[in-house]
C-alpha cells in the first residue's frame, strides 16, 4: 500500500511539471510530411462455395500485387469458377467469373488457386471461390 500511494504522489508531481513547465508534447514540432511513413499492409480473404472448407487439405492464398498496393487499389474482388478432380486437385480450366479488371491479376489468383488441394472424393466436384483483396 505504502508503494502505491508513493507512486500517486510520484505520478501528481511529475504531472504538476508538466502543466506548470508545458509537456514536451504541446511545443511546436517542424515535421516534414515527406518524412512520414504510412505502413499500408495488404490482406486477402476467401469465400468458398460448393465443396467444404472442411475439404482443403492445403491452399496457397493469392497475394495483393505491389502494383495494386502502390497505387491503393482495395477492395478488388476476383470470383472463379472450378472443378476438383476425385484425387482432390483443382482441375486447370477455370472460368474467371469476376475479373479485377488486370488480367495479370487474375491469372495470378488462378495459378495459386491451382496449387489448393482438396480431400479426395468419389466424383468430380464444382466450386466457385471469391477472393477479397483489402489494404488495411
Amino acid at each position: 500500500m505504502k508503494n502505491a500511494v508513493a507512486f500517486f504522489f510520484v505520478v501528481v508531481a511529475v504531472m504538476t511539471v508538466f502543466v506548470s513547465v508545458g509537456c514536451p508534447a504541446e511545443k511546436d514540432v517542424d515535421i516534414e510530411t515527406d518524412e512520414i511513413e504510412t505502413v499500408v499492409k495488404p490482406t486477402s480473404s476467401f469465400e468458398l462455395i460448393g465443396p467444404s472448407p472442411e475439404d482443403i487439405v492445403s491452399k496457397t492464398l493469392p497475394q495483393h500485387p505491389a502494383w495494386a498496393v502502390e497505387e491503393g487499389l482495395e477492395k478488388v474482388r476476383i470470383t472463379i469458377s472450378f472443378a476438383i478432380d476425385t484425387d482432390g486437385k483443382v482441375q486447370p480450366t477455370m472460368v474467371v467469373m469476376q475479373s479485377s479488371g488486370n488480367s495479370d491479376w487474375d491469372k495470378a489468383v488462378q495459378d495459386a488457386l491451382r496449387k489448393w488441394e482438396f480431400t479426395e472424393a468419389e466424383e468430380l466436384r464444382k466450386g466457385k471461390i471469391t477472393f477479397w483483396f483489402v489494404l488495411q
